[in-house]
C-alpha cells in the first residue's frame, strides 16, 4: 500500500477559493453554466460563518431564478441539480482533480457543501473512488426492433405457423391476440427478427402502449414515415400519399399494444390500402375488425397433463415448467425446484401457463420456497382489485399473482410502484428520484425499492448507452396506476412528472456548447413519450403556465430533430387551451413558434396573423425587446414569401428600436438582416458598410460566430456584384474560420456557396468536390434543408457538364428532402429549379421526365453523392 499523508485542521477559505475556481476551469463545470452558478453560491454561503443554512425554496430563487411562488414540493429543479452537482465532482475528483488537496462535497440529503483535505496517494493513479457504472445493449443497426430481454420459451409452434402466414403474398395485416401477459409482444419480436431479411425495406416497431387517442396515433405514423407536411390535406391523407410515394421494397410495420387505440384502425386501414408494400403485424388483447385481418389468438403456454407421469428431464421440457425454472434459476441459481415434481406441476397449471404470472410468481424463488409459493396461490385470495367475478379465469389469475407480488414488497417498493406509473417510455434514476420521491418521504429506501421492484419483475432494466433506463410491461404499469389512483397521491405525482420534465426540457435554454446540447437533444429523443404525457396533463389541469414553459423550450428539441408536425400540433393545442393572460409575454412567444412552424409549411396566412398578435402584445406589455422579436419575425416571414419590399420595411422598424435601447448584439443582428434584405432586392450599394458594421459588434461581443457569418455574406455581395475573386477569399476566410470555432453548420455552407460560386467560375472538377463536401457535412448533422440547398447546386453542375436527366433527379431529389421535414421551397429555391428545368426540358419528354422525377423522390444521400462523383470524372475530362 501506497504511503499517504493527511494534513491537519480545516482548508482556509483562500484554500477553498482557490480549489473553487480550479474546479470552475475544468469539466464538466467548463461547460455547464448551471452547475458553475450552483457550486459557487453554496461554496460562498459555507464561508460565510454566520449565514443561515440552505434551503431549497432559496436555492431556487437565488441561483435558479425562480419566482416567490416557487414550490420545491412541485418544482424539484433543486433536487435534480443537486444530483447532478454531485455526479459532477465526482467525475472532476476522478479525473482533472485526482490529484488536489482540497476537495469539496456535497453530502447526499444537504446542500451545504463540506471542505477537506483530500488523502493523496503518493502514486499516480486515480483517486480512491470508484463508481460502478451500467451499460446496457447498443442498439443494433438496421432494425428498429428492440433487443429482447430473455429468450423465448415454448412458441416454437406458434412462431413456424405465424411465420408461413406473414410471408404469404395475401397477408397484409396479422393480429396476435390474447389476454395481457400471454407473451404476444416477446412472440412479434421473434417473428420479426427471423422475416427481417423478408422485408428489404425495413422493419419497424412501435410500442403504441401509451397511445390512447386517434390523433396522436396518426402522428406517430407519419412521424414514422417523415410526414412533414400535409398542403391542406388531412393527416392521414398525407400519411397515406407519403407512404405511397416513398416505398420502394416490402416493409414491416410491427404495432404493439394496439388495443389502447382500436378506435384509429381505420388510420391503418388507410396505409394498408396506400401501399401493398406494406404488411402489418399487430399485438392487441382484442381484434381490429378490419377488412383483410387475420387473427391469430395466442393461448398460453402448454402445462402439465393431469394424472401426466413425468420424470424430471420430462416434466423441465412442458413450455409453462421450462420457462418458470428458468426465471427461477435467474432468481435464486441454488434452488432445486425440481425435487418435487408435483408441486411443479401443479403450480403451472394454477397459473394457467401464462408467462407473465409465471415469469413474476418464478421472480419470487429468492423468498419463498415452492410449498409457499402453493399456499400463496390457492385460487381464493380475497384481495380489494380483483376483477368482475365473470372475467375470463385467466384474466383473474394474472390478477392474483399481480396482487401477491405486489403483497411481497415492503411499503416503500409499493409507494415506488404506483408513483412509476405516471413515467411514459421509461426513466432513469434521476427521474425516478425526482418524481417517486417528490415530497422526500422514501429518501434513502427509493433505490433499494427499486432493486426490490427490478429483482420482483415488476420493473425492468431497459440498457442504454447514456444513462440506464428502467421500464414497466403496460400490463404492469396499468395494475400500479389502478394503485396511485385509489391513493391520495395521484395529483402530487402527476404535477412532480410534469415539474421534472418542464426542468429538463430547460436545460436546453442558453448557449451550450455542440457536446451539451447533443447530449440534450438525445435525452430529450428519449423522453418524449414523456414530454407528450406532461403537456397532455398540464393541459387539463394545470398549472397552464408550466405547459406554456414545456413548449416554450421544446420548439428548439423539435425544430432541430424537424418533428415540424408534431410541433405545430402540440404548440397549437398549448395556445388554444391556455389563456393569455396566464402569461402574455410567454403565450405570445409560444405563438410565434406556431407562426415559424406555418411559415416553413408555406402557410403565411397563419404565419403573418400570429406574427402581427405577436406584435401587438409586446407592444401592449411595454416590451421592446420582444417587440424587435415579432418586427424581425415579421421581416423574414415576409422575406420568405418573397416580398423583400414589406421585409425591409419591417427591418428597419426593429433596427430603429435596437438603436433605441442601445444594445450592440441586437443592432449587430438587424443590420446583417437588413443587408441581407437588400442584397436579395439588389440594392447592393451600402450593404458592404452594413456587414462590417454588423461584423465589428459582433466581435465586441464576442459573438465570432455570428461575425463569420457577416463575412460569409460579404462572399455572397461579392459573387452578385460579379467580383468572383473576392468572392472566393471572403468564402474562404469564412470556411476558415467556421472549421477554427466548430460550426459544423457554417462550415458546410461556406462549401456549399464555395461549390456554387465554382459553378460560376467554370471550374467544375472543383466545385464537385466541394459541393460532395457540402453534402457529406448537412447529412452527418441531418440538416435535410442544407442537404436539399447543395443538391439544387448538384443539379446546376450537373446542366454545366451536359448531363439533362442528371438535372431533373437532383432537382426532385432536393424537393423530396424539403418535403420530408415540411419546408416549403424559398423563392430562390423555386426560381433555380425552374430556370434548370426549362432548359433541359425541351429534350425529355413528360414520360420520361416523370420517370426521371420519381427515381430523384427516391435517390438517398449516398446515390447523390455517387451521381455526383461520375460528375467528377467528367468535369476532369
Amino acid at each position: 500500500m501506497s504511503e499517504q499523508h493527511m494534513p491537519r485542521g480545516e482548508p482556509s477559505p483562500a484554500a477553498v477559493r482557490e480549489a473553487l475556481q480550479r474546479i470552475l476551469l475544468h469539466g464538466p463545470f467548463d461547460r455547464s453554466p448551471v452547475l458553475s452558478r450552483f457550486l459557487a453560491h453554496v461554496v460562498e454561503h459555507v464561508l460565510t460563518s454566520d449565514a443561515p443554512p440552505l434551503k431549497e425554496f432559496s436555492i431556487g430563487l437565488d441561483v435558479f431564478d425562480r419566482p416567490e411562488t416557487f414550490d420545491p414540493r412541485l418544482d424539484t429543479i433543486v433536487r435534480v441539480q443537486a444530483r447532478r452537482l454531485r455526479d459532477a465532482l465526482s467525475r472532476y475528483y476522478r479525473d482533472a482533480g485526482r490529484h488536489d488537496k482540497v476537495r469539496l462535497d456535497m453530502r447526499k440529503g444537504q446542500y451545504g457543501i463540506h471542505a477537506r483535505f483530500a488523502e493523496i496517494s503518493s502514486d499516480d493513479g486515480p483517486a480512491s473512488e470508484t463508481t460502478a457504472q451500467t451499460q446496457g445493449d447498443r442498439p443494433r443497426s438496421g432494425t428498429s426492433l428492440p433487443v429482447a430481454r430473455n429468450a423465448l420459451v415454448g412458441r416454437e409452434a406458434e412462431l413456424a405457423a405465424l411465420a408461413g402466414k406473414l410471408i404469404d403474398a395475401d397477408t397484409r395485416l396479422l393480429s396476435i391476440t390474447g389476454v395481457g401477459g400471454s407473451g404476444k409482444t416477446r412472440l412479434a419480436l421473434a417473428l420479426a427478427e427471423r422475416l427481417h431479411n423478408s422485408f428489404p425495406g425495413g422493419v419497424l416497431f412501435l410500442d403504441l402502449s401509451v397511445v390512447t387517442e386517434r390523433e396522436v396515433l396518426t402522428g406517430v405514423l407519419a412521424d414514422v414515415f417523415e410526414v412533414r407536411r400535409t398542403d391542406g390535406r388531412t393527416l392521414e391523407q398525407a400519411l397515406a400519399d407519403r407512404v405511397r410515394a416513398s416505398i420502394s421494397g416490402p416493409v414491416l410495420l410491427v404495432l404493439d399494444n394496439m388495443e389502447g387505440v382500436i378506435e384509429g384502425a381505420d388510420v391503418l386501414g388507410a396505409l394498408l390500402d396506400s401501399s401493398a408494400m406494406v404488411t402489418v403485424l399487430v399485438t392487441s388483447r382484442i381484434a381490429l375488425s378490419l377488412y383483410g385481418e387475420i387473427e391469430f389468438p395466442l393461448a398460453p403456454l402448454a402445462v402439465p397433463e393431469q394424472d401426466g407421469q413425468y420424470d424430471r428431464s420430462s416434466l423441465a421440457e412442458v413450455p409453462s415448467v421450462k420457462l418458470f425454472l428458468m426465471r427461477a434459476a435467474a432468481a435464486n441459481p441454488r434452488a432445486e425446484l425440481v425435487r418435487d415434481l408435483d408441486a411443479l406441476a401443479e403450480l403451472c397449471v394454477r397459473l394457467d401457463g401464462l408467462p407473465l404470472a409465471i415469469e413474476l410468481v418464478a421472480a419470487q424463488a429468492g423468498t419463498l420456497s415452492l410449498p409457499q409459493m402453493l399456499k400463496r396461490f390457492t385460487g381464493h385470495l380475497d384481495l380489494p382489485q380483483n376483477p368482475a367475478r365473470d372475467a375470463p379465469s385467466r384474466q383473474r389469475t394474472l390478477r392474483r399473482v399481480i396482487d401477491s407480488s405486489y403483497e411481497l414488497l415492503d411499503e416503500p417498493a409499493r409507494i415506488a410502484l404506483r408513483r412509476l406509473t405516471v413515467f411514459a417510455g421509461g426513466f432513469t434514476l434521476e427521474a425516478a428520484e425526482a418524481v417517486a420521491d417528490a415530497t422526500g418521504d422514501l429518501g434513502s429506501e427509493l433505490l433499494p425499492a427499486i432493486n426490490s421492484l427490478v429483482a420482483m419483475g415488476l420493473v425492468y432494466f431497459r440498457g442504454d448507452e447514456v444513462e440506464p433506463r428502467f421500464a414497466m410491461l403496460e400490463t404492469l404499469r396499468t395494475y400500479g396506476t389502478e394503485r396511485l389512483n385509489a391513493s391520495d397521491e395521484t395529483d402530487t405525482t402527476h404535477k412532480a412528472h410534469a415539474a421534472y420534465f418542464v426542468v429538463l426540457a430547460e436545460e436546453g435554454v442558453g448557449k451550450l456548447d455542440r457536446g451539451l446540447r447533443d447530449a440534450w437533444l438525445t435525452r430529450c429523443d428519449q423522453e418524449q413519450d414523456n414530454f407528450r404525457q406532461a403537456i397532455r396533463y398540464l393541459l387539463r389541469y394545470g398549472p397552464h403556465r408550466w405547459a406554456l414553459r414545456l413548449g416554450h423550450v421544446l420548439f428548439m428539441y423539435w425544430e432541430r430533430r424537424e418533428k415540424i408536425l408534431e410541433a405545430r400540433r402540440l404548440l397549437e393545442a398549448i395556445t388554444a387551451a391556455v389563456p393569455v393572460e396566464t402569461d402574455k409575454a410567454l403565450w405570445a412567444k409560444v405563438s410565434s413558434y406556431v407562426a415559424t412552424l406555418a411559415s416553413f409549411q408555406g402557410d403565411s396566412v397563419e404565419s403573418d396573423t400570429r406574427f402581427s398578435h405577436m406584435l401587438e402584445l409586446y407592444r401592449e406589455l411595454g416590451d421592446t425587446r420582444g417587440e424587435i422579436s415579432a418586427l424581425n419575425a415579421l421581416g423574414i416571414c415576409a422575406r420568405i414569401r418573397g416580398d423583400e419590399s414589406a421585409a425591409r420595411d419591417w427591418l428597419l422598424q426593429g433596427l430603429a428600436l435596437c438603436q433605441q435601447i442601445g444594445e450592440p448584439s441586437a443592432i449587430a443582428a438587424a443590420l446583417s438582416n437588413l443587408a441581407e434584405c437588400d442584397l436579395r432586392l439588389g440594392n447592393t450599394d451600402g450593404v458592404e458598410e452594413l456587414l462590417d458594421e454588423a461584423h465589428n459588434l459582433f466581435i465586441a461581443e464576442h459573438d465570432h460566430v455570428s461575425a463569420t457569418w457577416c463575412v460569409n455574406h460579404l462572399g455572397d455581395l461579392a459573387r452578385a456584384e460579379g467580383n468572383f475573386d473576392k468572392a472566393a477569399e471572403q468564402y474562404a476566410r469564412a470556411e476558415s474560420a467556421f472549421r477554427r470555432l466548430g460550426d459544423a453548420w457554417g462550415l458546410s455552407r461556406s462549401l456549399a456557396d464555395r461549390g456554387r460560386l465554382a459553378i460560376d467560375r467554370g471550374d467544375n472538377a472543383a466545385a464537385a468536390a466541394l459541393l460532395l463536401d457540402a453534402l457529406a457535412g448537412f447529412e452527418s448533422l441531418n440538416h435535410q434543408r442544407g442537404m436539399a440547398t447543395v443538391a439544387d447546386r448538384m443539379a446546376s453542375l450537373a446542366l454545366a457538364v451536359g448531363h439533362p436527366e442528371l438535372v431533373i433527379r437532383l432537382l426532385a431529389a432536393a424537393g423530396s428532402w424539403r418535403a420530408a421535414i415540411a419546408y416549403s421551397a424559398r423563392r430562390d429555391d423555386l426560381s433555380l429549379a425552374t430556370r434548370l428545368c426549362d432548359k433541359v426540358s425541351p429534350y425529355l419528354d413528360s414520360a420520361k421526365l416523370e420517370a426521371l422525377r420519381d427515381e430523384g423522390r427516391r435517390m438517398s444521400p449516398a446515390d447523390v453523392a455517387d451521381c455526383v462523383r461520375g460528375l467528377a470524372g467528367s468535369a476532369e475530362d
